[in-house]
This record gives structure tokens, sequence and C-alpha cells, in this order.
């Protein structure tokens, strides 16, 4: 693991054989993986879970290239596993796959470098003996959605938020990420819709605030409110009422289905309309009633 051609333990530094133009390097628990100014990996020492990933089991006193890999900007060395940043953004690992270090379902270990599928715009990586770590870089900041912040990714989250409908009314409807409403991202008013999805894209892992109310006119009822945070991907789950603005807590993602109250005027005036409907079926059937004893009376005459 000492690179310089023997299994000889040494008391003061030796160089490693062969190598030049070194720009970073990682060390294991017993082999070590260098970054050349070429973009090229180079690795030796123990190489019993092709860890030096040359295409062989065979340990090395010297360095050797690592098979196939160029345009390397980082290297991560573990008793274990190799790891390699490109600087297209891609990450390559090879070695044991035990639990799963090479990110391969079939848990097949490798001694040439395999790309981590999914993984894609990494800026850093890291690991430990049989785990490994990677940065993804930031989006660019966004110009679209709501409130974009420098930085911060702006993707197409679909968020469904709905509540029950009552009879007779329509509704009013905010969204913000400000709890006070101050700022808002949506601000319907007497719409016939019982639902509402943002048309821009949603900032991820934020919390966004949104509030419903029936209208008959210029009869209002309360606010109804709910909150949610958004993940990338989504997840969207529902209830039967509406929450305080509070909960569930922030940090998860529900999306609370609300039943909205009726205005205070406008309950009396759905009363209203059935007590009228039922003294309308009850005087129709008063008038037939007459009607058919009326023509009974003829008809014995």
């Amino acid at each position: 693991q000492l690179g310089d051609g023997t299994t000889t333990e040494r008391h003061t530094p030796v160089q490693v054989q062969g190598l030049t133009g070194v720009t970073a390097f990682s060390e294991g628990s017993n082999n070590s993986l260098a970054r050349k100014s070429d973009g090229t990996a180079w690795a030796w020492g123990s190489n019993v879970n092709g860890q030096l990933g040359d295409g062989t089991t065979t340990n090395r006193l010297t360095p050797v290239l690592v098979s196939g890999l160029s345009g390397i900007t980082a290297v991560v060395a573990s008793g274990y596993y190799g790891m390699a940043l490109k600087s297209d953004g891609t990450v390559w690992t090879w070695g044991s796959n035990t639990f799963g270090e090479l990110s391969n379902i079939a848990a097949t270990s490798s001694t040439v470098p395999v790309q981590i599928n999914g993984l894609s715009g990494i800026a850093a990586i890291g690991g430990g003996s049989t785990h490994l770590l990677a940065i993804q870089t930031p989006d660019a900041p966004s110009t679209s959605g709501a409130n974009p912040a420098a930085g911060a990714k702006s993707v197409p989250i679909s968020t469904l938020i709905s509540w029950a409908a009552v009879p007779y009314v329509n509704y009013d409807f905010q969204m913000s990420q400000d709890q006070g409403f101050g700022t808002l991202i949506a601000d319907l008013k007497n719409q016939t819709a019982t639902s509402y999805t943002p048309t821009s894209p949603l900032l991820q892992n934020t919390a966004y605030y949104w509030r419903v109310r029936s209208r008959l006119g210029t009869l209002l009822s309360a606010w109804t409110l709910g909150s949610f945070t958004t993940v990338s991907p989504p997840i969207v789950t529902s209830a039967t009422t509406a929450p305080a603005v509070t909960t569930p807590p922030l940090e998860t993602t529900t999306v609370v289905v609300s039943t909205v109250s009726t205005p205070t005027s406008a309950s009396s005036l759905s009363a209203w309309i059935t007590v009228f409907i039922s003294l309308g079926t009850l005087a129709v059937g008063a008038i037939l009633a007459s009607a058919i004893f009326i023509i009974r009376g003829r008809k014995k005459s």
C-alpha cells in the first residue's frame, strides 16, 4: 500500500513510484488512489475486492491505471471500493458491492469502473468504508416559479389542493410562501372550481400556505387554512378536514383536502330554500287534492 514496489514497512517517507503531476489523493485502509493532472486515476495496494479498478484482483506494489476512466476531477478510496468523479458530473465506482456501494441492484462487485445510475450534475464526492456520498450542483438562479431564490431549484412540481363542495356558493382561494399571506402566489375570487393546481413551478423543500373560503354574493365564510412543503419527487396525501396552518408540521408533504364552511347567512338561506320547497310541495298536494274532490263531486251530481 506504500506504492514503492516492496512490502517493506517504512519508518520514514518514501516516494510512490512512477507518479508525477498528482493533484488529488485518497487513501483507504489498505489501498490508495491518486488523480493526475491529465485527468487519469491511479491505484495501488490491496486488490482483493477489485478496488484498484484495473480489471483484476491482483495486489499492486506500484500504481496502476484505473481502467477506462478519463476526465477525472476527484477520487475516493476505501478498503473495499474506489470512486471517481468525472468532469461531466457523473460518478463511477468499482470494487466490492456487498452493501450496495456500486449502486448495483444485482449486488455484483466489479473490477472495473461502472457508472452510478441516476446521478448527474455532481460537484463533489466522499465516502466511508462501505458507503458513498455525492453533492449535486445547484441549478442556476431560477427566473420562473414562485418567488425564485438565487441558487434554488425550481421544478415543475404538480400539487393538487382540493376541498369539499358546498351547495349554492363559489370560492375564494389564496396561496403564499408567507404565513401572513402578505405576498400572494395565487389570488382567485368567486371561483366555481373546488380545486387548485399551481400554474408555475414550485421551489423544492419550501413551505407553502393556502386558504379558501366560500362566497355567496357579498356573504363570506371564514377562511379555511392549510399548508404543505414541497419535495422532489412530491408526495401528496389527503385528509377529510383542514388543520391549522401549523398542523401538520411543515417538514411533512401533506396537502389537505378540506371542508369549507358555508357563509352564516347562506346557511340560513339554504334552510329557507329547503323550507320553501317543502311548503311548495305541500301546497301543490293540497291543490291536487281539492281538484280531485271537486271532480268527484261533479260526477255524483
